[in-house]
């Protein structure tokens, strides 16, 4: 079979049962969360993650965290519990306007505090196999890119992290664009792409982008002739191999060359219509590497399609 082959049959039944049992992510019924606001955002986010947990037969848990004042300043309120049972009605009857407003059947679980922390917590213990999140929720500026507690969830959540952005309320994949920097963890967001391959029946483009400024910091000329880089391509073409069990995906190779590789990532994403970016969050070779890299983190800021974080531990 051929790139760009379909799988069928008995075939793609097999490969979806084998390649869900290695991502945990993905297995059978898995647990979803869809941390929400109560914001026009969060309406598209709420549409995507229904459809998109379809797809899977999952279980989908939508979270709304209402903050509150810290405990030292409640000392300041003659009526602490008078406060807290009114926040609690008010918020209760906006979940209620939200749900009807939505002709949401799914219940909203409700828990008070920090965003960040309560859903990382109800990640732990709700034990929650994939965060569906919207780019733009959690902030009241529409100038942000991704509010903090979107990042700091990014960041800190053991589970995969489904980062939506745009309007698109439905999560049929067509293209899938998978990043690498050719190190062995960062093909491990290759193994969930091919799960996500399988059962949207989608293509998978694997993208490696030369990074000009580690030749211009060595004095080479080698990214200046078109001749060189042709030979490069090549090399790093057969550097990025398949692992046998992804054979017979319909997966394609492309390498680019920018001093940015983030925006180049983004920019091919939109070239090619790809309907999400797989990555890891951790990666070796020359890209910069924390929890989040900053490679990893200005795309999940910057691209042009929902992103799907992958956290691999060291």
């Amino acid at each position: 079979m051929h790139v760009g082959d379909k799988i069928t049959g008995d075939i793609r039944s097999n490969s979806i049962d084998r390649l869900t049992m290695q991502n945990n992510c993905l297995e059978n019924n898995p647990h979803i969360l869809c941390p929400i606001d109560l914001s026009e955002a969060s309406e598209r986010v709420v549409a995507y993650a229904l459809s998109f947990a379809a797809y899977f037969d999952a279980k989908l848990t939508f979270l709304h965290v209402c903050t509150r004042p810290p405990d030292v300043y409640f000392r300041f309120f003659p009526d602490v519990t008078g406060y807290l049972k009114s926040l609690e009605e008010d918020i209760q009857l906006e979940v209620s306007a939200y749900r009807q407003h939505l002709k949401l059947k799914d219940e909203i679980i409700i828990r008070y505090g920090t965003v960040n922390q309560e859903v990382l917590q109800f990640v732990q213990d709700e034990d929650v196999d994939m965060i569906v999140l919207d780019a733009g929720s959690f902030t009241s500026n529409a100038t942000v890119l991704l509010s903090t507690e979107a990042q700091k969830i990014i960041r800190k959540a053991t589970c995969p992290v489904l980062t939506v952005h745009g309007k698109k309320t439905s999560a049929k994949i067509d293209r899938i664009l998978c990043p690498v920097d050719l190190s062995e963890r960062s093909y491990r967001a290759l193994k969930t792409a091919a799960v996500l391959s399988l059962r949207f029946d989608a293509t998978i483009t694997l993208l490696h982008v030369v990074e000009l400024h580690e030749f211009r910091k060595r004095r080479t000329n080698i990214f200046r002739s078109e001749e060189a880089f042709a030979h490069m391509c090549e090399v790093l073409k057969s550097e990025m191999a398949i692992p046998e069990d992804l054979a017979n995906l319909p997966i394609k190779k492309e390498i680019r060359r920018n001093v940015d590789a983030a925006a180049e990532i983004a920019y091919f994403a939109e070239q090619e219509g790809s309907d999400l970016i797989t990555l890891t969050t951790h990666g070796h070779g020359y890209w910069p590497r924390m929890l989040l890299g900053s490679v990893t983190e200005k795309i999940v800021q910057i691209a042009p399609c929902p992103v799907l974080t992958v956290h691999i531990q060291k």
